[in-house]
C-alpha cells in the first residue's frame, strides 16, 4: 500500500515539474515575443530633410560706394578770358556749339599797324564793343597779343566776304554777329561776321582769338 502511494506522489511531482516547465517556456516564448513586436512596432529613426544653404549674390556696386556720375567732357582754355577794364563777352562762350579749334595765334608772323574797333552782337540787341591796336598790342580788348598774332595770320583771309556764288553747307551756327571796322596794313576794314551757314562759322573761327566762339546757348 505504502509503495503505491509513494508511486503516485511521485508521479504527481513529475507531473507538477513538466507543467512549471511548459508554463516556463510559454513564458519566454511570450516574452520574446512581445520584445519582438515591440522592436517591429519602434519607429525608424527620421531622416533629416536637408537644409537649403542660402546663396548670396554679388553686388555689382560695392556697399557704401558712391553712384557713378558721369564725367563731363574737360572743355580747354577759354579762347579769350575775361580781362579787367575790358567789356564783357554779350553771350555765354561756355555753351558755344561751334567746334572750332583753338585761335591760329602767331605772334611771330608780323600783323602790322591796326586800330580796330570790334563790334559784338549776341542777337537780341545785347553789345559790347572792344578797341584793338596793333604794333604795339594794345586796346581794352580781353588778350591784345593774341588777337594781332591771329589778324597777322588769317586777316587776309577773314576780312574777305564769301562770294554770293559759294555753295555753303546749311549748317546755322548761332545768333551772334560781330562787325569790325578800323584800319589795318594802312586800308580801311569793314567786315560783318555771323553764324548763318558754314562759310560763315569758317570766317569767324579763323579769327577766334580776335572774336570769341559764338554758338547756340
Amino acid at each position: 500500500m505504502r509503495s503505491g502511494i509513494g508511486a503516485r506522489r511521485g508521479g504527481v511531482g513529475i507531473a507538477l515539474a513538466l507543467l512549471a516547465a511548459l508554463a516556463g517556456c510559454s513564458s519566454g516564448s511570450g516574452t520574446a515575443a512581445d520584445s519582438s513586436s515591440a522592436a517591429s512596432a519602434s519607429p525608424a529613426s527620421p531622416t533629416a530633410e536637408p537644409t537649403a544653404t542660402p546663396t548670396s549674390t554679388a553686388s555689382s556696386t560695392p556697399a557704401g560706394s558712391p553712384p557713378a556720375i558721369k564725367a563731363k567732357n574737360a572743355s580747354a582754355a577759354p579762347v579769350l578770358p575775361s580781362k579787367a577794364g575790358s567789356p564783357p563777352i554779350p553771350w555765354d562762350t561756355t555753351t558755344a556749339t561751334v567746334n572750332a579749334p583753338q585761335p591760329t595765334s602767331l605772334p611771330s608772323r608780323t600783323a602790322g599797324a591796326a586800330q580796330l574797333t570790334v563790334l559784338l552782337d549776341d542777337g537780341t540787341g545785347v553789345r559790347s564793343t572792344w578797341t584793338l591796336s596793333c604794333e604795339p598790342p594794345g586796346g581794352n580788348h580781353p588778350d591784345p597779343v593774341k588777337a594781332c598774332g591771329v589778324l597777322g595770320a588769317n586777316g587776309d583771309k577773314a576780312f574777305r566776304p564769301t562770294p554770293a556764288t559759294a555753295a555753303c553747307s546749311q549748317i546755322y551756327g548761332g545768333p551772334q554777329k560781330a562787325l569790325v571796322r578800323g584800319t589795318w596794313r594802312g586800308k580801311a576794314v569793314n567786315a560783318q561776321f555771323d553764324l548763318e551757314n558754314g562759310c560763315e562759322v569758317a570766317r569767324w573761327n579763323l579769327l577766334l582769338g580776335l572774336l570769341p566762339p559764338g554758338g547756340l546757348p
